[in-house]
């Protein structure tokens, strides 16, 4: 009979069982449990269901406590778990799991006891794996439902229980982890931070609660929660906790606090929910910053500032709304936080960094909304250097011109501030340069807005006041702000100069000053620089300013100057002094108030005399730029001026003693010994000044001077510089008027000694002086002093003085004129000085006579004449009564005409008023009839206009007009301004006067293009530059002469449509400096620039100055030639552009054209793509246009030969050279015939060649002697080696690696010039580098074995490179010139020729033979050195091109052609065009797009071929229509 369990359930009393009566049931349950196993699967699930259901009924109470009891129950629990754990149980149990999990609740709901926690173990293992199954809205329930009962339930006795059963929760539902994370963070946070302010046992066993959930999500409880509102409801939690007026307060629960946040910050960060929580965010701190209970918060704020730190600013750029919701509440916290704490700590900092600025826009609600957050941080100390960041990140932004009210409103504020130091720590000083760094940027931004000079009062004033208010600690703001005072100036400032001067001076006086801070002294004397250079002259200064500046000059020279500290000049008088008193005093001067203040003449004379050299040394500079007109003043204190010049020796001092002492000569006499002692002195501006006044002293104190003091100074005159003798010599003429006996023992040193070349003129002026006022024996030795120098002399001039002096010696010394009169007569009919002619002539008058009685006569004369006057005087005397009646009656008519004339006079210029009028609205009319062209296009016109300059012409030709053009312009009444019309007509306006500014710097026209050019900067300052920044740099700089800018532009739209980024002037510059700035910006960022070359751009500076800017920066250049213009061109580019192989980028043949504007063949933009490529530059593939999405794919190319081209098709082909060699042989017969190539290092030895080639007869180049540096350098290496014949190249290993040298090298090679070269070091040969391929094939002649030849630069080594110049320059050995002609462009032959491979010396081109191809490829220019011929099994092949791996050859340029060959037998091609060629060599090339075949047929090129700009074509005795395809390769 089956055991009813649930009926033994009812029967049985759990609460009160004992051991007996368990004896019982345990029987009955051992029936059971054997029963059981023969039961189906649904009778024994339902009889589970029910005995729960009983169990839940028996044992649910409060009352269950009985430990028999529990035992009995988790008997039966056990035997029913043993069955259903079995798998067979499975799919059946789920009414049981429900039962369970519901009896787990009801147990939680009753406040477990421990005979409940004893149960529920008994059901752990099912339990578990129920709680796995379960749906998650259960696991919620029980969640909450732990949170419930432990906030009803937290007595002791129940915290074991209760831990015991979350323990069960906590270990199970791991599939659910994820899903429960937001609850099971809820519950870690209640269990953290619910209990702080309970024992701490109770707390303890909370928190080991906490731990649990902790260790469960691996120690980040909130890493991956995805819920805004769980955030939100944590941050109100906190707020909850925090403001608890209970605390807790103790360090370690405030520190778990921290922690717990800080855990909770890392999850939010995590979540990258900021947009959507940044309000709450922001709410929170606003709200503890309030809160005046609970825990202290700092450490939160600190730690949501951290949060605020790692936000990514890209994340929330652009996102208005962020900004919208959080500055306002930001705005609020800066207003209202009590706490200065809360706004530091990385808060203010992150949140302008990585919220505001990203998130503004520029409306101007944001820019007001940021701008008062700017004014609100501005109270906060913490804040400072962060609203300093924020300022200096918003510059651009932040248009103070439009924002004038607003710059005023933060000016208010800011200047209020006041904070000073009260000690030396890292905060204090983090807050001073905070407010610092504040007034920095705000001053940099109110200039940039041009409002700084209406704020200057308000700036004055802060400074000002901050040193009255001496506050230390912004000391170092007055000195920032005291710099950008500037602007001030009296017209509008008067008012505050001078109040600000007043205040200075008041400052001055204060003795509690900490005159110790320099900050504040270059402040003080910073700004009254400022203020004393913004007076002026001085002009127009009232006479109350004029005793300002006098009041403040002598309060700062009443000051002392030392630095009592240091105890050498220094502190803020000083500084002032050294500042301003140059300006002060000079001040003075001109408005003539100096001469009114005699305390400071004689304060200003003390410190002079002052005892430090710094201080008497700045008061001699000040006295020195007073100048003479201060001598006046200066004069009546003479004495004291030479006192201060004998204490210091201040040589400025006696720069107004000339001027001084004629005012006051008294006080010399007893000075004079003394101050003439220093006519010794080594100074040279004591000298000057003391050489100045001495003729004064000559002249009004002749008698201070002694014999001895006139020996010194002869002495010092002919001991000194030479160039000074004039000077003492011109001292000596009023001392030898006045006292000519001093000079009896210096007369012989006179005559003796010689003289600097200027000094001859005053010393004959002295001599003639003392030969009237000698004796006659001294007379007559200067005498002959004068006739040994007029017979030995050739200088004209001198002889003129000369005679003149002799003509003073007739009177006195007759006698001794007498004697030379001969000779006198003879000087008076000779030479060709008609002047001199003249004195001598007069001399010889003066001996006859004839000018005494000449005078006699007119004497005469003059008497008969003032009878006749006196007779005419009275005669008009009686004329003048009868005038004077009549003069009265007019005088009465003539009053009533100026009455008349007056009013004519007004009606006059009333009518001028109108004509005044009318011409301006004339020309108003005028200027807007031609309305395209600018108001300055007039001005150049006019400039440009005269018929006899053609510069108007020549203008229209730059900017590429043609020549109907111009003679249509030509007829207009304004040419210059017809075509100026047009040309605005039809261009943008900026590009149009970019290129005119262009165009007349390149015709030499710069006063027409600073017109242009003053023009372009003041519409600069009409709108300010928005500056443009490159997402990334262009990679590409296209470099072209202006004429060729629509050419350009088309290259450009292609080059991006093939998704090449290009920098191009146009539309991107302005004029003047700008131009250079942003060119040098473009070459600098670029990878490769695009050299357009025509002849204009190889004559255009502007184009010279980029090449020659890429190549110092080492970038890659890629030429392109857009017409037929020589190539390397003529000029500077030249020997730059000798080692770069050109793309012909211009169709010249009838099947290059193309059906749409494009003007190159489209291989060539091929080539191109390729050579960028192949430079590092990569296509942005979003921007490649279809047409260029596969360029690289191989085309057809169809190539016909030319009948006419063949062997007897064509004419001489010398025939078309001869233009170019007839203007080469001009060049050469300009140019020396040996060009002289070397480095440097050896600059010694290859001068002694120079010398020696030179003495041979030889007419040498070298650039040490023709050439200085710049585009000069180019230009001249350019015109030498074109016009030389033969150069030798002085080889060393410096040589080898030198850019101007292997310029030279690729210059020679390219035009053919023979090359000899002299090895001067150990070095191998060929040498390494792009060199090589030059000196392969050539032999070098050994210097460097024997050192001293290349000293002495003779021997056997000599003799064979002499022999060598010979084979190229017979003439210098007699050969005739038609020998040298055939010579001249031949080089330097191997030893490795054969048998059919000699080489043809001529200029001509020569093609390479192919013993058994009977197909010619599309002409291609090469120059080969070596030549075999190709594999026989490979002739009629096409093969590519292979790409260069020799590192020795990256010198070698990608646009160079090639044609396969094989070096295993040497031979030579040479094909002669000069400055045009292309290098073929498959080996040391890049791949290009052309056409590979084997050699042609040797055969005779056409003139056609030699007149081609590129690819000579080869003649061929092939038929007419002969064709053959090839593939152009990549």
């Amino acid at each position: 009979m089956p055991v009813d369990v649930v009926g033994i359930i009812n029967k049985t009393d759990f609460l009160n069982a004992d051991y007996g009566s368990r004896e019982d049931y345990e029987d009955a349950l051992r029936n059971w449990t054997m029963d059981i196993k023969r039961r189906s699967l649904t009778e024994s699930v339902d009889e589970f269901c029910r005995i729960f259901k009983a169990l839940t009924a028996k044992i649910c109470t409060t009352d269950f406590q009985n430990e028999v009891g529990a035992h009995m129950v988790s008997n039966l629990i056990t035997r029913m778990s043993y069955d259903w754990s079995h798998d067979m149980f499975e799919n059946q149990l789920a009414p049981l799991q429900e039962l369970v999990i519901q009896f787990y609740i009801d147990v939680l709901k009753l406040g477990p006891r421990e005979t409940h926690v004893l149960v529920i173990r008994s059901i752990k293992q099912p339990l578990h794996s129920y709680l796995e199954k379960c749906s998650v809205e259960k696991w919620k329930e029980l969640l909450n439902l732990f949170k419930t009962v432990f906030s009803t339930s937290p007595q002791e006795e129940f915290t074991g229980h209760l831990s015991n059963l979350f323990q069960i929760l906590v270990e199970a539902g791991s599939d659910k982890k994820e899903t429960l994370q937001r609850e099971f963070a809820e519950l870690y946070l209640y269990f953290e931070l619910n209990f702080l302010k309970e024992d701490q046992k109770v707390y303890d066993m909370y928190h080991s609660l906490g731990m649990k959930i902790w260790y469960k999500y691996d120690r980040s409880v909130f890493k991956g929660v995805k819920d805004v509102g769980f955030y939100r409801s944590c941050l109100k939690y906190f707020i909850t906790v925090l403001s608890d007026p209970g605390g807790p307060y103790e360090e370690d629960k405030v520190k778990k606090i921290n922690s717990i946040f800080g855990e909770f910050k890392s999850g939010l960060r995590d979540s990258n929910m900021f947009e959507d929580i940044c309000e709450d965010t922001i709410d929170f701190i606003l709200i503890l910053s309030k809160k005046t209970d609970g825990p202290e918060a700092d450490k939160i704020v600190e730690e949501m500032g951290y949060y605020y730190y790692h936000l990514k600013p890209d994340t929330n750029k652009g996102k208005s709304a962020i900004f919208d919701k959080f500055a306002p509440k930001f705005l609020e916290l800066l207003k209202s936080a009590e706490n200065d704490v809360y706004c530091g700590a990385r808060l203010v900092d992150a949140a302008f960094d990585n919220i505001l600025n990203p998130t503004m826009n520029n409306t101007k609600e944001h820019i007001g909304l940021w701008l008062n957050i700017i004014k609100a941080g501005l109270h906060r100390n913490k804040s400072l250097k962060d609203i300093a960041r924020a300022l200096r990140d918003k510059e651009k932004v932040l248009k103070w011109k439009d924002l004038k009210n607003e710059a005023k409103e933060i000016c208010d504020v800011f200047f209020k501030r006041r904070y000073d130091i009260t000690g030396d720590g890292w905060n204090e000083r983090d807050i001073t340069g905070g407010f610092n760094d504040i007034l920095e940027q705000l001053l940099k931004g109110f200039r940039k807005g041009k409002i700084l000079k209406s704020l200057l009062p308000e700036v004055v004033d802060y400074i000002l006041s901050i040193l009255e208010d001496k506050c230390v600690g912004l000391f170092e703001c007055t000195h920032t702000a005291a710099s950008e005072c500037g602007d001030v100036n009296i017209k509008e400032h008067r008012h505050l100069i001078f109040d600000s001067l007043v205040r200075i001076e008041a400052i001055m006086k204060m003795e509690d000053f900490p005159w110790d801070n320099w900050r504040s002294g270059r402040a003080l004397a910073g700004l009254s620089e400022h203020l004393i250079k913004g007076i002026g002259d001085g002009k127009g200064l009232s006479e109350k300013e004029m005793e300002i500046l006098a009041s403040i000059t002598l309060t700062n020279f009443q000051q002392d100057f030392i630095d009592p500290e240091k105890n050498e000049p220094g502190g803020v008088h000083y500084d002032f002094f050294v500042s301003l008193s140059s300006d002060l005093m000079k001040l003075l001067l001109e408005t003539g108030q100096l001469a009114k203040e005699n305390k400071i003449i004689e304060l200003f004379l003390d410190i002079l005399k002052h005892e430090e050299e710094g201080i008497y040394e700045r008061a001699g500079y000040t006295f020195q730029t007073l100048g003479a007109k201060s001598a006046p003043i200066f004069a009546p204190y003479l004495d004291k001026l030479l006192d201060a010049f004998f204490e210091n020796e201040q040589f400025s001092i006696l720069s107004i003693l000339p001027t001084a002492y004629q005012e006051n000569p008294k006080p010399m006499k007893d000075y004079f010994q003394r101050l003439f002692e220093y006519i010794e002195s080594s100074n040279s501006g004591v000298l000057a000044y003391l050489i100045q006044v001495l003729p004064h002293i000559a002249k009004k104190q002749p008698e201070l001077f002694t014999e001895d003091n006139l020996e010194m100074y002869v002495e010092a005159m002919y001991n000194g510089e030479p160039t000074m003798q004039s000077l003492y010599l011109m001292s000596l003429e009023p001392l030898a008027s006045k006292r000519p006996s001093l000079f009896k023992n210096q007369i012989d040193k006179f005559l003796e000694r010689p003289f600097n070349e200027y000094a001859y003129y005053y010393m004959f002026k002295v001599l003639g002086i003392l030969s009237a006022k000698y004796d006659q024996k001294v007379a007559e030795r200067i005498l002959n002093f004068f006739l040994k120098f007029l017979k030995g002399s050739e200088d004209t001039s001198k002889k003129v003085t000369v005679v003149i002096e002799m003509k003073g010696m007739v009177l006195p010394h007759r006698s001794l004129i007498e004697k030379h009169r001969s000779f006198i007569e003879k000087l008076s009919t000779t030479g060709t000085d008609q002047n001199f002619k003249d004195q001598a002539k007069a001399i010889i008058d003066l001996l006859e006579g004839r000018s005494l009685e000449t005078l006699a006569d007119d004497i005469d004369q003059q008497q008969d004449e003032i009878y006749n006057l006196d007779t005419r005087v009275t005669t008009n005397e009686n004329n003048i009564n009868q005038v004077t009646e009549e003069v009265g009656r007019h005088s009465e008519q003539i009053t009533e005409i100026r009455y008349t004339v007056d009013e004519q006079g007004n009606k006059i210029n009333e009518l001028g008023e109108v004509v005044d009028e009318t011409v301006q609205k004339v020309e108003e009319i005028d200027q807007k009839t031609l309305s395209h062209a600018p108001y300055w296009s007039r001005d150049i016109s006019k400039l440009l206009n005269p018929k006899t300059e053609p510069d108007w012409r020549l203008l229209s030709s730059r900017l590429g007009y043609s020549n109907d053009d111009i003679r249509g312009w030509s007829q207009q009444a304004d040419p210059c301004m017809a075509m100026l019309n047009e040309w605005y007509a039809t261009h943008k306006t900026s590009e149009a006067t970019f290129g005119v500014f262009t165009a007349l710097q390149e015709i030499n026209r710069l006063d027409a293009a600073v017109i242009v050019e003053n023009a372009m900067k003041a519409a600069d300052q009409v709108v300010e530059d928005e500056e443009f920044e490159y997402s990334t740099p262009p990679p590409i700089f296209l470099s072209y002469q202006w004429g060729h800018q629509q050419e350009v532009k088309l290259l450009r739209q292609h080059l991006e449509m093939a998704g090449y980024d290009c920098w191009m002037d146009i539309g991107q510059m302005g004029g003047g400096d700008k131009l250079f700035e942003k060119i040098d910006q473009g070459i600098r960022a670029a990878k490769v620039i695009i050299s357009c070359t025509t002849e204009k751009y190889a004559k255009s500076p502007n184009c010279n100055r980029e090449v020659n800017l890429a190549v110092n920066l080492k970038k890659s250049i890629i030429p392109l030639k857009f017409d037929s213009c020589p190539w390397p061109p003529p000029g500077s580019m030249g020997p730059i552009f000798s080692e770069y192989l050109y793309i012909m980028f211009y169709q010249i043949k009838k099947e290059e054209e193309t059906n749409d504007e494009r003007f190159w063949p489209i291989p060539k933009f091929q080539e191109l793509l390729m050579q960028l490529s192949m430079n590092g530059v990569v296509p942005d593939e979003s921007k490649v246009h279809k047409i260029y999405k596969k360029w690289w794919m191989p085309l057809v190319e169809e190539i016909k030969i030319d009948k006419s081209k063949t062997n007897g098709g064509g004419k001489n082909p010398n025939s078309g050279n001869k233009s170019t060699t007839t203007a080469d042989n001009q060049q050469v017969d300009k140019c020396p015939d040996v060009f002289i190539s070397y480095q440097w290092g050896k600059q010694k030895n290859i001068m002694l060649l120079y010398k020696r080639l030179t003495e041979l007869g030889y007419q040498c180049w070298m650039d040490i002697y023709q050439m200085g540096g710049g585009d000069s350098l180019y230009d001249k290496i350019d015109r030498g080696i074109r016009g030389c014949n033969v150069v030798i190249s002085c080889i060393t290993e410096k040589y080898s690696l030198s850019a101007n040298c292997r310029r030279e090298v690729s210059l020679c090679d390219a035009l053919k010039r023979p090359i000899i070269p002299i090895l001067l070091e150990n070095t191998t040969w060929p040498p390494r580098g792009p060199m090589s391929m030059a000196f392969t094939e050539l032999l070098y002649i050994d210097f460097h074995s024997d050192p001293n030849v290349q000293k002495k630069w003779s021997g056997p080594k000599f003799e064979e490179l002499r022999s060598k110049i010979r084979e190229i320059l017979p003439s210098v050995d007699g050969v005739n010139d038609s020998e040298k002609n055939d010579n001249t462009n031949q080089k330097l032959i191997t030893k490795n020729d054969t048998q059919k491979g000699d080489v043809t010396k001529t200029a001509t081109s020569s093609l390479v033979k192919s013993s058994k191809s009977s197909t010619l490829t599309k002409p291609v220019q090469t120059r080969v050195k070596r030549y075999s011929p190709p594999n026989q099994n490979n002739n009629d092949k096409i093969k590519p091109t292979v790409k260069n791996t020799d590192n020795d050859n990256k010198g070698s340029q990608t646009n160079k052609q090639i044609e396969n060959e094989d070096k295993s037998k040497p031979a030579i091609e040479q094909i002669d065009k000069p400055a045009e060629k292309q290098i073929a060599n498959e080996h040391k090339t890049e791949p290009q797009m052309q056409t590979h075949v084997p050699p042609a047929k040797k055969t005779r090129p056409s003139k056609e071929s030699d007149n081609a700009d590129l690819n000579p074509t080869p003649v061929s005795p092939e038929p007419k229509n002969a064709k053959s395809k090839s593939c152009i390769l990549l």
